[in-house]
């Protein structure tokens, strides 16, 4: 898919593109130099029903379900060459998304999310889904075992900062695990996740990775409050976390929150030391 041709950012839902219900959009801004150079659909409850109805579809084939861990394990391994094979794209997006530099990019970004797919990958190849427990001889003997079994669809939220990372750092260990997933990044940078799906979505079966573009309330709600979400995984402010982990116990979903930021730095006119300036464009991007 052409760079140039990239210039606006919907849905991805089942395997393909998703027009959305409504017409909607915001423009999405690089951080570097405040130009607009696309727009994002806005998505609704009924996008994310769609993008959930299809996770749910996908959780529930044999195909998917039932497949082995090895089996596993060689798809993400596939996941991680594509991702390799459209580094040079990716660092590209991924720098004008979120005004990080290519360098940072090609030199930490992309290398480290195809080396934690190849982490996850080898793990999960290595996992045995029915533990033996010992057997006690009290109160009375008798065998026990502790199946690990997947949770169903996932919701994962991301923030604006190194938005290509945390997003794989969610979806892979949810794939190992033999769910599904409906991801929805920040309004403020949607490219490199979009076009992330849209890339695994070739070695993928249709339904396992969906994306909906939108802002918190109305798409991040719609998914945590959905009922047929297993898991909300979030990565945010403390003070939507904890909305979220109350929205979430109307339902007893299993939360997983990432809260809170660190390590401002401001840095002055007077401040001409060269140092400073690159701690300062450094932790303006986190």
């Amino acid at each position: 898919m052409s760079l140039q041709q990239e210039l606006h950012y919907g849905h991805f839902i089942d395997g393909q593109d998703y027009l959305g219900h409504t017409p909607e959009s915001i423009d999405v801004i690089n951080p570097t130099n405040g130009e607009v150079y696309a727009t994002m659909s806005m998505g609704d409850k009924g996008d994310v029903d769609a993008a959930v109805a299809a996770a749910k579809r996908a959780f529930n084939q044999p195909s998917w379900r039932e497949m082995s861990n090895n089996d596993r394990g060689d798809l993400l391994f596939k996941c991680g060459q594509v991702i390799g094979a459209h580094a040079e794209e990716l660092m590209f997006i991924e720098s004008r998304d979120s005004g990080g530099t290519i360098r940072r990019a090609a030199g930490m970004d992309i290398p480290i999310v195809i080396d934690l797919i190849g982490y996850y990958a080898d793990l999960i190849k290595t996992t045995n889904n029915i533990v033996d427990l010992p057997t006690k001889p009290l109160p009375e003997a008798g065998h026990a075992q502790v199946w690990q079994e997947p949770i169903g669809v996932c919701a994962l939220i991301t923030p604006w900062n190194f938005p290509i990372f945390i997003a794989v750092a969610k979806i892979i260990p949810a794939l190992a695990a033999g769910n599904t997933v409906v991801i929805k990044p920040s309004e403020y940078t949607p490219a490199s996740t979009t076009h992330l799906v849209q890339l695994l979505s070739d070695v993928l079966p249709k339904g396992v990775l969906n994306i909906v573009n939108g802002d918190g309330a109305s798409v991040g709600e719609a998914l945590t409050t959905h009922p047929d979400v297993g898991k909300v995984s979030f990565t945010g402010s403390t003070c939507v976390g904890k909305h979220i982990q109350k929205m979430a116990t109307e339902s007893c979903k299993l939360v997983g929150l990432e809260l809170g930021g660190k390590g401002p730095k401001n840095s002055y006119e007077r401040c001409r030391s060269r140092p400073c300036s690159i701690w300062y464009n450094l932790w303006r991007l986190i």
